[in-house]
């Protein structure tokens, strides 16, 4: 599922889908660190995001984001691999 542009063009389309990718970046990270105060807040804000866009609050974010948290895992552990 993505965002779609019943709200907005397309550059506001391309703003809102960056937006969402920078909390749900942020959200990984935060849920790795167990630093749990901004995991809710990330939460809260991709939330927002998914209600303006009318996306149901029951699709989960990876597959909202532009990538998902297993790419995001592919590409730390590639890094990883590459030190």
């Amino acid at each position: 599922m993505t965002i779609t542009g019943r709200t907005c063009g397309t550059s506001c389309l391309r703003k809102t889908s960056a937006i969402f990718d920078s909390y749900y970046s942020r959200w990984i990270d935060y849920r790795r660190d167990n630093n749990h105060e901004q995991v809710e807040s990330m939460e809260k804000r991709m939330r927002h995001v998914m209600s303006r866009n009318h996306i149901p609050p029951d699709v989960p974010f990876d597959e909202i984001a532009s990538y998902g948290e297993r790419d995001h895992d592919r590409d730390r552990d590639r890094d990883r691999d590459h030190q």
